[in-house]
């Protein structure tokens, strides 16, 4: 029986061990998430569209970082697995032109911007826009 209780204790050990392992780790990971874009904003001109963001540059990380865009249309979040179309990928500049996709003007838009760096990802930042709603038709 002494036997058992011993087991018993050296397997509680190894798991409290293992969450602590666990634990520590993942709140190093978090630390070393990158910075996400910041201010994502669409600029428009009848159907010209593009996303804009800042990003803080003054960080010792900006060297190297790029950046990916993805575009989705609202209701198409509430399928089973949404599919994101990336329109720019690991681009070094802080916008996307969209006007390519040539975007319904009267549906929404899910668009969303994420840095990356070295393997490293960004947190993705969302905005929706709509054509006609945020777009600005000059004659």
């Amino acid at each position: 029986m002494n036997g058992l209780m011993n087991k018993t204790s050296a397997m509680f050990a190894v798991f409290h061990l293992s969450l602590l392992v666990l634990c520590c780790s993942s709140s190093s990971s978090a630390e070393a998430e990158l910075a996400p874009p910041q201010n994502p904003t669409m600029i428009t001109l009848n159907t010209n569209y593009t996303l804009v963001w800042t990003w803080d540059q003054g960080s010792e990380e900006s060297s190297g970082v790029t950046f990916t865009t993805q575009c989705i249309p609202r209701f198409k979040l509430k399928t089973r697995v949404p599919k994101w179309l990336t329109v720019c990928k690991e681009t070094s500049q802080r916008s996307c032109d969209l006007t390519g996709l040539n975007l319904h003007y009267l549906s929404i838009f899910v668009l969303q911007v994420r840095a990356t760096k070295s393997g490293r990802h960004s947190e993705w930042v969302r905005i929706e826009f709509c054509p006609d709603k945020d777009g600005k038709d000059v004659s």
